[in-house]
């Protein structure tokens, strides 16, 4: 019997409970990344040993650091979607371009 592999990012938007009591089943899936957004904070976790360490940066998504994945998301609650996505654009060919 063939088993899929679990998906490498789970996303948690939490607005009106805690998410946490679910790093419990990830991990179990061994989901190796997890982010979860509260509000205004943005947390990113990593699947070490069984058990989640905030960090940093996306090991999904290793351009992204925490501080811009979540500027890019408050931001896309104050602007518009095309001026959203062509600020999204110039800052990933900035960093592409300076990788």
């Amino acid at each position: 019997m063939r088993v899929d592999p679990s998906p490498d990012l789970a996303i948690e938007v939490d607005y009106t409970h805690s998410s946490l009591n679910r790093l419990a089943i990830y991990a179990a899936l061994g989901m190796p990344e997890v982010w979860r957004l509260d509000e205004q904070t943005l947390t990113l976790y990593r699947l070490v040993d069984r058990d989640y360490q905030v960090q940093e940066t996306s090991i999904a998504l290793p351009l992204w650091h925490r501080d811009d994945l979540l500027r890019f998301l408050l931001m896309s609650q104050t602007m518009g979607e095309t001026s959203w996505v062509k600020a999204l654009r110039q800052w990933l060919r900035e960093r592409l371009a300076g990788a």
